[in-house]
């Protein structure tokens, strides 16, 4: 018992969740830099139109944007690399991670490599464990229920030369701010509405049963599951 009762709770990330909150990007952005790179996947965001409405936003709010749509679905070390060296190129002083897990894992990786320098594979375990002094700011807009990286300093990235997946997290790669607008969420299609949230609901079984569970984490697990089944 006394073992659960020990732990540590870090949460910098400014969580904004509500209907409508998107529409708050450029304030925050403001905030944070003058030229955002928004980092995306090749299509989904351009075909809701949710890419369109968020560089509006942006620019509205008099912040200047540059687009780096390369991002697949477990992301790569190599675009991570070339997202790095696309901002530093234009100048970029924030990144917006939009779109899934992948463009928001993207986003945080390209924030440090762009900040800290060298190669994204780096600061894995399998490339030498280096660890970031600092990164760019990094907004996060989920568009999927359930990988949670909106929240946590993780990413997930794949060197395809080793053939190796590891996962890295850092202090400096929370995200800054985190916009959560349920009405983003409705441009998913049907079946991935309902494998992303089935997703959210494993992971919330996951940290309930995890050997290195606290009190808080089963009060969020808890609720979590039961917002989630009904």
């Amino acid at each position: 018992m006394d073992r659960i009762l020990n732990f540590e709770y870090f949460l910098p990330t400014r969580l904004v969740f509500g209907v409508g909150s998107l529409n708050r990007v450029g304030e925050f952005a403001k905030s944070l830099g003058k030229k955002a790179l928004i980092v995306t996947g090749k299509s989904s965001t351009k075909k809701t139109g949710l890419l369109d409405r968020v560089i509006a936003v942006l620019e509205k709010n008099g912040i200047e944007t540059a687009v780096f749509d390369e991002i697949v679905p477990n992301p790569l070390s190599s675009t991570v690399d070339k997202g790095a060296e696309f901002a530093n190129n234009e100048g970029c002083d924030l990144i917006i991670g939009l779109g899934g897990g992948s463009p928001v894992d993207s986003a945080k990786l390209i924030a440090v490599v762009a900040k800290d320098g060298g190669h994204c594979w780096d600061y894995t375990g399998s490339g030498g464990g280096r660890v970031p002094k600092s990164a760019l700011p990094v907004i996060a807009i989920p568009t999927t229920h359930g990988t949670g990286t909106e929240s946590d300093p993780f990413a997930v990235v794949t060197n395809t030369e080793t053939d190796e997946k590891i996962g890295v997290g850092f202090d400096q790669t929370f995200p800054t701010i985190s916009i959560v607008d349920p009405e983003v969420m409705k441009t998913l299609p049907p079946y991935q509405t309902a494998a992303t949230g089935m997703d959210a609901f494993y992971h919330a079984i996951e940290s309930y049963i995890n050997t290195n569970h606290q009190p808080t984490s089963d009060l969020l697990a808890l609720e979590a599951m039961s917002l989630i089944n009904h």
